[in-house]
């Protein structure tokens, strides 16, 4: 039988379609309807287009029958997002963010599998999700950041939420992707490439002086985002094409170099950062950077520090002001003064 401007109930907790042509079918104990045109309002973010979508009851005699509803919608991303956290579902709230988690333009095919029973639980209902988000922008991911993308991806299932693609984080070019865990208790995490250069560093909040880092390199950026706290980084990479330079020293990496550099901390204001590592070139180091409220450079302490074969000890470097070289203190240190190429500052 052909319907039409009918108002469908498919699920007693999920948002009606409304305004709806199609095609409904009973045959054999099945029930069927295919929509060709029509839309699903959720309380936020306006409405979708969900033509193309199909709602099966593939056997009426059994009880509780089984609803199938194979989605199709297209629409403003909030939208799509105040669907999926409609009452049983809650998506967004068990990811412990807002509806509102940025704009974009959604399409959407997914799949919803439920018993048609009152009182239906979660963990009887089973959701798959797949997708493209358009011209993407949030403040919401990564708290403190604007994580914006031409495209991205977006991939659902009864345990993950994943948004992923290249994309741009507060000045920082970004290719991975957000995974956020639907399991109670559990966090979310931001995982991928990012272009290493010095304009990045101090997009992460931390500011070097001029110089320190020249050339262009990619690191694995990791962020763990836990509720209540802030968020925790972590940056590693092997330096290739990255250059490096300590004139206070006497030690440089050329681009051509690679070596192993990591760092870690809280993107909280200010930024901290409890580990840096260094090494190549005969250079190995570890220790803490300290940063003042603005986020420029105060303190590096190095209880290890070992360069080349004139220095074997821990060094602190101290912040002078603008536009003056940082002072070095030395102690318990080893010096082969010999063999010290102190180069310049």
């Amino acid at each position: 039988a052909r319907v039409q401007d009918v108002s469908l109930t498919y699920a007693r907790h999920l948002p009606r379609l409304v305004d709806a042509d199609g095609q409904m079918t009973i045959y054999d104990h099945r029930f069927a309807v295919a929509v060709d045109r029509g839309r699903a309002v959720p309380p936020e973010g306006g409405s979708l287009d969900a033509t193309g979508t199909t709602f099966v009851i593939p056997d009426m005699r059994e009880r509780p029958a089984r609803g199938e509803v194979s989605l199709r919608a297209s629409g403003p991303l909030v939208a799509a997002l105040s669907y999926l956290d409609s009452p049983k579902l809650e998506v967004m709230q068990k990811a412990n963010k807002p509806v509102a988690l940025g704009e974009g333009a959604v399409s959407v095919e997914g799949r919803i599998e439920l018993p048609l029973k009152k009182g239906v639980q979660r963990e009887e209902m089973t959701v798959t999700a797949t997708g493209t988000v358009q011209g993407f922008s949030s403040t919401e991911v990564v708290p403190g950041r604007t994580l914006s993308a031409d495209r991205l991806a977006l991939d659902l299932d009864d345990d993950r939420l994943v948004i992923s693609g290249t994309a741009d984080m507060s000045g920082i070019p970004f290719d991975g992707r957000w995974e956020q865990s639907l399991i109670p208790g559990e966090g979310s995490r931001v995982e991928g490439q990012v272009a290493l250069s010095q304009p990045v560093v101090e997009a992460l909040g931390v500011t070097l002086a001029d110089g320190t880092i020249s050339g262009r390199g990619t690191g694995a950026l990791s962020i763990a985002l836990d509720k209540g706290a802030p968020p925790r980084f972590s940056l590693t990479s092997s330096l290739a094409g990255v250059g490096l330079s300590l004139p206070q020293i006497g030690w440089r990496l050329s681009q051509r170099q690679t070596g192993r550099f990591e760092i870690s901390g809280s993107l909280g204001k200010p930024v901290t950062v409890d580990r840096l590592a260094l090494s190549g070139n005969g250079l190995d180091t570890s220790g803490t950077v300290t940063l003042d409220a603005n986020g420029k450079f105060s303190r590096l302490e190095l209880p290890r520090l070992k360069v080349g074969g004139w220095l074997d000890g821990a060094a602190v470097l101290s912040a002078r002001g603008q536009g003056r070289a940082p002072a070095v203190a030395l102690s318990g240190a080893l010096l082969d003064m010999r063999r010290a190429p102190f180069g310049t500052g």
